[in-house]
């Protein structure tokens, strides 16, 4: 039962598999002509119990229509099969109106027609807005000639119950059906929005060679971290690292070696600081780090303990294998410094630990 289901399911949102077809609005007129056959096919049998021969006979043909409209859909000929559908139900309705009665909902199904033109993406604008006026007059026209026009009949109670219970089914399906459709193509699209974004975000967010933060996105979490400091007294500490002898690294061993060195490095900084604070390349091959909720004793310890751990790093690329150390300079933010000047102490901190022989994190206390 269950591989049954699996291939009718499987014929049902088969893909035409040709470009500039909609295959979710292909589905979704293959669905609605199956309830109309279905529906349509059960109104064949309280009609011909009142005797109304021809409209039985036009539903039956109008039945092997809604085939046709299935199968066009298969043929990338969905807007020839749209134009088809709605024409039929704009016929049907207004038929069954003239001859049965105007009280039994026949019209209310022509409504959704106006929906489904709305959901194709091929039909120009224009063409949907003349069908909406279009579609009005004609039902407009409808409801005149009812009343100018004596060809209804009065079928039993029974059978009016019937008719007016299939009709209400149609047009609930069919509402429901189109209203789900433009949900989840509503759905779809801002999913696939939210996705662009991040993804913007990350692009302008992200250093392409690290994956770290870039400038912009560390000073947007400065700006957090100096709210936080300001409303709470939360702690935190700023450091400038830099790698010793960078550029020998490049002009010995090339610039593939470099970008390992940088995307290596980047990747025992950002593992390091998880739960410490962040950190983001600052430019070249320099760091910035954010040591947050910590004092300042210990956010120089932590630097210091990276910095023996850089040191005791094997860097291997292509068979070459080097040892790294960095330099660090480390300040504590107080807002009676501010950002500017807590940095400017931080990177003065960072020169002098260059100019004073390297591998060092120089703090407050040491300088």
């Amino acid at each position: 039962m269950k591989n049954l289901y699996d291939k009718i399911k499987n014929i049902l949102l088969k893909d035409t598999g040709k470009e500039g077809e909609s295959n979710d609005f292909s589905v979704l007129l293959r669905f609605l002509s199956i309830i109309s056959i279905v529906h349509y096919f059960a109104m064949i049998f309280p009609l011909a119990s009142t005797g109304n021969v021809l409209m039985t006979l036009f539903l039956i043909f109008a039945v092997g229509i809604f085939l046709g409209v299935i199968i066009f859909t298969y043929e990338n000929r969905s807007e020839s099969a749209v134009w088809l559908f709605n024409g039929l139900i704009m016929l049907i309705s207004g038929l069954l109106s003239f001859f049965v009665g105007w009280d039994y909902f026949f019209v209310m199904v022509a409504f959704s027609t106006i929906m489904l033109v709305f959901f194709s993406v091929k039909i120009p604008l224009n063409h949907k807005l003349t069908y909406s006026v279009i579609s009005g007059i004609i039902l407009a026209l409808y409801c005149i000639g009812y009343h100018f026009i004596p060809l209804r009949t009065t079928p039993p109670t029974v059978v009016q119950i019937t008719l007016t219970l299939l009709n209400i089914s149609l047009s609930f399906c069919v509402f429901t059906m189109i209203a789900y459709a433009f949900y989840t193509k509503y759905m779809k699209s801002e999913e696939k929005i939210v996705q662009y974004n991040k993804r913007l975000e990350q692009l302008v967010n992200t250093d392409a060679l690290t994956t770290l933060w870039n400038r912009r996105a560390m000073n947007e979490h400065l700006s957090i971290l100096i709210n936080n400091h300001n409303k709470y007294q939360s702690d935190f500490s700023l450091a400038i690292l830099d790698i010793d002898f960078f550029k020998k690294v490049n002009d010995e061993y090339g610039h593939g070696m470099g970008d390992f060195v940088l995307k290596s490095l980047s990747y025992i900084l950002k593992t390091y600081m998880d739960g410490k604070g962040h950190v983001a390349r600052w430019g070249g091959e320099e760091f910035l780090l954010t040591f947050e909720n910590m004092d300042y004793e210990t956010s120089i310890a932590s630097l210091e303990e990276l910095r023996a751990r850089i040191e005791k790093q094997d860097f291997t690329f292509k068979d070459v294998n080097l040892h790294l150390t960095i330099t660090a300079g480390i300040e504590e933010y107080h807002a009676s410094k501010g950002l500017d000047q807590v940095l400017t102490l931080a990177d003065e901190k960072l020169y002098t630990g260059k100019t004073s022989g390297r591998n060092r994190v120089v703090s407050s206390y040491s300088s």
